[in-house]
């Protein structure tokens, strides 16, 4: 419940903040990531949108992979 500890303070506190982020101590999320993040934002919520980050690592070859959300292939919809 440690993530949901804050929010009453937050709630009550709305007006002192632009920004909160949660992330865990092994979270890499650069200034240009929140950068975009903001610049998405406001272009998506005319469809009542919200965009999100997609967390990534490198594998053994130095590619970008993801673990968080698996697919079979006949299953993806193009």
């Amino acid at each position: 419940m440690l993530t949901w500890a804050c929010r009453e303070d937050f709630r009550n506190r709305l007006e002192d903040f632009d920004l909160f982020i949660y992330a865990e101590d092994d979270v890499l999320i650069s200034p240009a990531a929140i950068a975009g993040w903001i610049a998405c934002r406001e272009k998506l919520r005319r469809d009542g949108s919200i965009p999100g980050f997609l967390r990534v690592e490198l594998d053994r070859k130095e590619r970008l992979v993801t673990f968080d959300f698996f697919w079979k292939k006949q299953n993806i919809v193009r």
